[in-house]
């Protein structure tokens, strides 16, 4: 009998194992094979047949084994053989019952807390969530909802956004952000944010208010959804989250999300569920035209990175202009030389210029000592009679050249660098600003917009156009029928303490965006990442942080001295941004640099 655990034998490409009683080789290199219930050999050359003995058995005690998406209990053994990119799974049930499956029939998802380092850092974080008060009043033991939610928790898919948070040795997973569209309208800072909440597993973005985050988060929704995925949008409490979904419902496309969360919002939700609106037959479009909007929408993108690339320079070099000569009146009250004319400083550019006056700067500090070997004095020479060459032929500077007083052509040489600094940038101003006039930026950004939101609402016609919505008939449907919820509302809104039980614990977003982030805890915010695979963080960290009174301090003192933990994790020292900020540098964080509510 051939022991299918350790073997598998495919005939043609098709896998005999389980049909065959004994199988070898002769000496001419064929194989000769003996089938279950018949007395007959076979003789195969090798061409036809692969036979695999190294089989790899699967740990199913530390894993969770699915099976065509869903998940097996009753599994004895779990056996893998490789061959040519494909896996060749032999499950046996603990009914003895065997069967064979390949590739993604199987699926084994690992949890980050097998790892210690993740598990310790874990432990304190259920050790922090005791101590939080949130809940408490309505748990009969007085133990706090949050408590109970991280004592629920035995597993966390390494493939969700905790993982590389509780172990930041851990990989950063990044991808390729595809075709982007941007329906809400967008500046440089707002695109490259998104773009990064695409090619990074984790991304941050802060920004003061009036900087347009909002806007930022409803364009990363709306190419979730174009994309096919689901987000859970949270925040400390629900005003954020209100206005996320204020300006979906502004733009018609409220119905979209679940705004969910506690008790009291599902029941809301559950009695007021939102209509797939009549308009949205109207944004049905043929494929020539949608092809069309996105080639459009690319061509104004490009359009577009070089409008912002100017825009950005040109403020850019205002900035510099504005300091450098700030800098130069404060270097001419210090001055008691005076020069009136530059003879031939314009042949030279500021990086130049500014080489010269540190390589006399550097002479000078020398204090001339005089060399003893006879190269040293050939080589000093030398540099003299270059410096000279230069300051005399080339800058043509009017200062006495005495080599035991350098002070007078070095200030001369820092007065040409300032006069050639403030030349070059107002001749950059000048040429990006005429470039500027070229492009109409407002009307090839509204532009954008408008394509966008069209691109935007053909996906949602693809997505609602044809079926009936369905309706839920209680809070018990949210949780039961959570994959139904997430196909009809794409969109979930929680609070950052109720991202786990929006909907039940089992469900999975493909995004999770915080706003806000400045003012969550690090237990609650790191809770929310084990909703998600991926999760973009928003917030300010020169905003106010979450409070946490002098006897939590105590508390919580007490606890992070327990463990052998990065400061980063402190929940008494850091908000969570700070916390993501700290412990994972190689996330990118994007400054949105562009202020809007003020003059």
């Amino acid at each position: 009998m051939i022991d299918a655990t350790q073997n598998l034998i495919l005939i043609n490409g098709e896998n005999k194992t389980l049909q065959i009683e004994e199988i070898g080789r002769d000496d001419a290199g064929r194989f000769n094979v003996k089938y279950r219930g018949s007395s007959k050999v076979y003789r195969y050359g090798s061409e036809k047949i692969v036979w695999l003995t190294c089989a790899k058995q699967i740990d199913i005690d530390h894993n969770r084994i699915f099976i065509r998406q869903r998940r097996v209990y009753d599994l004895k053994e779990v056996f893998s053989f490789e061959y040519r990119g494909s896996t060749y799974w032999y499950v046996v049930y603990t009914s003895n019952y065997s069967q064979y499956l390949l590739d993604e029939e199987l699926i084994i998802k690992t949890s980050c807390l097998s790892d210690g380092k993740s598990q310790s850092v874990f432990e304190y974080l259920k050790a922090v969530a005791s101590t939080n008060i949130l809940g408490k009043e309505e748990e009969k033991d007085n133990t706090g909802l949050l408590s109970k939610l991280y004592e629920k928790i035995d597993f966390i898919d390494d493939s969700r956004a905790i993982a590389p948070y509780l172990n930041p040795k851990k990989a950063l997973k990044k991808d390729k952000s595809g075709r982007l569209i941007y329906p809400f309208g967008c500046n440089a800072s707002q695109k490259r944010a998104v773009v990064c909440a695409f090619e990074h597993q984790i991304s941050i973005i802060q920004g003061p208010p009036g900087t347009g985050k909002t806007q930022t988060i409803l364009n990363i929704i709306a190419n979730i959804i174009r994309k096919g995925k689901t987000v859970l949008v949270v925040s400390n409490n629900n005003s954020a989250t209100t206005n996320v979904l204020e300006k979906l419902d502004k733009a018609g496309l409220g119905f979209i999300v679940a705004p969910l969360g506690r008790k009291g919002n599902k029941e809301a939700f559950i009695g007021n569920q939102p209509a797939v609106p009549d308009e949205l037959q109207d944004w049905e479009c043929n494929v020539e035209e949608k092809l069309r909007k996105e080639e459009e929408a690319e061509n104004l993108l490009r359009k577009l990175d070089r409008i912002f690339t100017v825009q950005e320079g040109l403020a850019l070099s205002k900035q510099e202009l504005q300091a450098v000569e700030l800098e130069y009146n404060h270097f001419k009250r210090d001055q008691i030389f005076e020069f009136t004319s530059f003879n031939s400083a314009n042949s030279l550019s500021s990086t130049r210029l500014l080489n010269l006056w540190l390589q006399f700067q550097a002479y000078a500090e020398k204090d001339v000592i005089v060399p003893k070997e006879w190269w040293n004095k050939c080589l000093a020479a030398l540099q003299w009679w270059w410096m000279n060459l230069i300051g005399r032929y080339v800058l043509k500077l009017n200062s006495k050249f005495d080599k035991h007083n350098l002070s007078a052509i070095i200030t001369e040489l820092q007065t040409l660098y300032y006069h050639r600094k403030i030349e070059e940038l107002n001749e950059r101003i000048t040429n990006l600003q005429a470039e500027l006039k070229t492009y109409d930026a407002k009307t090839e950004l509204n532009r954008l917009t408008e394509v966008s939101m069209q691109l935007f609402k053909v996906s949602l016609f693809k997505k609602y156009g044809k079926e009936k919505r369905k309706v839920f008939s209680s809070v018990r449907d949210l949780r039961v029928d959570y994959q139904s919820v997430l196909e009809q509302y794409p969109v979930v809104l929680s609070t950052t303490f109720s991202s786990r039980i929006c909907l039940s614990d089992q469900a999975e977003f493909d995004y999770l965006i915080m706003d806000e982030a400045s003012q969550v805890s690090i237990e609650t915010g790191a809770l929310a990442l084990t909703c998600a695979k991926n999760v973009v963080i928003v917030g300010d960290t020169l905003q106010l942080p979450n409070v946490v009174t002098g006897e939590d301090k105590e508390k919580l003192d007490a606890i992070v001295a327990e463990f052998d933990i990065p400061s980063g994790y402190d929940c008494a020292g850091n908000s969570f941004l700070q916390s993501v900020c700290t412990l994972l540098p190689d996330a990118p964080q994007t400054l949105l640099r562009e202020h809007y509510r003020c003059h």
